[in-house]
């Protein structure tokens, strides 16, 4: 189960490296949704900078420590992820309206 955990961290990494070339520039040059996505994004990094300590710097004297502050952080990630993607679709629905109303 931890191999698994390990290669979607990776496949997380590279989603996270090609949202960044496109998704998170467009989204903070419109001023959009820059709250919660800045919360996402931290919560990667977060996540990044407590998970690479416990598969490559630790012993297993402090792993335990580390990881009691790592798997909140994922989990909390769930909801952030959740209702950032919800406050994205609310500002396309809102732009799509206001474009149909001006029409």
């Amino acid at each position: 189960m931890l191999k698994l955990h390990g290669a979607a961290a990776f496949v997380a990494l590279i989603a996270m490296g090609a949202m960044s070339a496109h998704h998170v520039r467009r989204g903070w040059a419109v001023a959009r949704d820059r709250m919660s996505g800045a919360l996402v994004i931290s919560f990667l990094v977060a996540l990044i900078a407590s998970g690479y300590p416990l598969d490559y710097l630790v012993g297993d004297a402090s792993r335990a420590s580390i990881s009691f502050a790592h798997w909140p952080i994922g989990v909390a990630l769930a909801p952030v992820l959740a209702m950032h993607i919800v406050i994205g679709r609310q500002c396309i629905t809102k732009k799509e309206a206001a474009r149909s109303s001006a029409r």
